[in-house]
């Protein structure tokens, strides 16, 4: 083996050996599945008709799925549905409707006018009673909401945690504190055809 080979041999297993370093390091391989995506999100289906909850609401509504792109199984909670509900695999996720925070810079509105505030949406599918249910590393749930949970000023918002082993043993006394997570999506979130579609929707009703 001449010498130019050992060396450009030693050098591909130096850089092979960093790269493992590296991503052992940042743990980013071992925790996200798709690096191109965040590691929990909602990605729209489509736009159609589907069972209302409530006589409120229109017939058309907003489909879309909530994709786990982690290696940990994500835990949120969930209303049932009647037997016989169609499609069998929508899941009623529970959502609360929250009016989105002011911009960090406001212009003030003309003398003598006051500053219209944002029609309030309908409430979200937020409940006392509910379900925990798991998706697991890389799997979806299907889901719909309302065209009326998506206006302008505002957005939902979807809690969720991970599924972490449980201790053994009482929470010692000075430990305390839990993270708060919930996903965030809104009307701009949407595809922009989509957009105009719902808010057509809203404006008929």
């Amino acid at each position: 083996m001449s010498r130019n080979l050992r060396w450009t041999i030693l050098l591909v297993i130096l850089i092979l050996g960093w790269n493992l370093s590296a991503q052992q390091q940042t743990g980013e391989p071992n925790f996200i599945i798709n690096p191109d995506r965040p590691y929990l999100y909602i990605q729209f289906d489509h736009f159609g008709p589907g069972t209302p909850e409530n006589d409120n609401e229109a017939r058309n509504r907003v489909w879309l799925r909530l994709v786990n792109n982690c290696a940990v199984s994500i835990r949120i909670v969930v209303n049932g549905f009647a037997e016989g509900h169609k499609p069998a695999d929508e899941i009623a996720i529970q959502d609360e409707v929250v009016e989105d925070p002011p911009p960090f810079i406001t212009s003030e509105p003309p003398l003598g006018e006051e500053a219209k505030p944002f029609k309030r949406p309908s409430y979200g599918y937020g409940s006392d009673v509910g379900s925990p249910f798991y998706i697991r590393p890389g799997k979806d749930i299907l889901f719909s909401l309302p065209t009326s949970q998506f206006m302008k000023g505002w957005h939902i918002e979807i809690s969720y945690n991970f599924a972490l082993p449980q201790g053994k043993g009482p929470r010692p006394d000075d430990v305390g504190g839990e993270p708060i997570m919930y996903l965030s999506y809104s009307l701009w979130d949407m595809p922009k055809d989509i957009q105009q579609k719902v808010e057509k929707e809203n404006a008929n009703r």
